[in-house]
């Protein structure tokens, strides 16, 4: 919010917003704040969900239409992109924080939290190719054979 703050759009009227102002900001981003093609491109997306907003509120569909066209021309200048892939596994003291974090909420009738993470364990691990003893998730009242 403070990058927000301290570009020029932070100071312009939202009604005469244009495609070439959302453009500079993104290059304002990526040179004077060193942001990289991905932060940017979150930008955008956050900016233009404010933007929609105006739009339902106010009718202002040249705002969308402009940041639109301003995306299209970032993707193509190659000043914003998608994020890389990135796999990040759990260090193992972080999986057992998160375990016990999880366990202690159970006390209470709510969503089971440490079923949905072992899920998402589980699963991303398959997604990944690899293969570790599942066993452990049975005893929680559920079981999962993944190969």
């Amino acid at each position: 919010m403070t990058c927000l703050q301290k570009a020029k759009l932070a100071h312009r009227d939202a009604r005469h917003l244009r495609a070439i102002d959302f453009i500079e900001y993104a290059r304002w981003r990526r040179t004077e704040e060193d942001a990289g093609p991905a932060t940017v491109l979150n930008d955008i997306v956050w900016l233009r969900q404010a933007c929609l907003g105006a739009v339902t509120r106010y009718g202002m569909n040249k705002l969308v239409q402009g940041l639109d066209a301003a995306k299209q021309e970032l993707l193509r200048l190659k000043i914003i992109s998608k994020p890389r892939r990135r796999i990040r596994r759990l260090k193992a003291e972080e999986e057992a924080a998160l375990r016990e974090y999880f366990a202690r909420q159970e006390t209470r009738p709510s969503i089971p939290m440490l079923q949905i993470f072992e899920f998402a364990l589980l699963t991303t691990l398959h997604d990944l190719g690899e293969s570790k003893e599942f066993s452990r998730c049975e005893a929680h009242g559920y079981s999962m054979i993944i190969t």
